[in-house]
């Protein structure tokens, strides 16, 4: 993998797990529904199911993490194969976010930006 690859898909997995750290733990806070959601109200079950996709986002993330973790430490194809997993994931991800919902596009763009250019950059390498 390149370093322009292992690059974006770390930047990619530490945005998924901030992400869900704030989805997680702070999406009660008004500050973070208007981050998340645009809005600074929702109901209880909004919450339980951002407390859920929070912990999709973390596994996401550090699977995309330990995917370069792994490449860099001489199991470049699994590495490889993780990442690239992972990267497709968050692009398709967004993709489905922005199908079900077209006023979250800034929250399709973080979610799959850097997914697709970590696919590409790693395909291309």
């Amino acid at each position: 993998m390149s370093t322009l690859a292992q690059v974006l898909a770390v930047a990619a997995g530490v945005l998924h797990v901030g992400v869900g750290v704030v989805e997680a733990f702070f999406f009660h806070r008004p500050w973070a529904q208007q981050f998340l959601l645009r809005t600074r109200s929702s109901p209880r079950e909004v919450t339980l199911w951002a407390f859920n996709v929070a912990f999709y986002n973390m596994f996401l993330g550090a699977g995309t993490v330990l995917g370069v973790v792994l490449a860099a430490n001489g199991l470049v194809d699994e590495g490889r194969t993780l990442v690239l997993y992972t990267a497709g994931f968050m692009t398709l991800g967004g993709v489905v976010l922005w199908i079900s919902d077209h006023r979250l596009w800034t929250g399709t763009l973080g979610q799959s930006g850097l997914g697709l250019a970590t696919l590409l950059a790693t395909l291309a390498s």
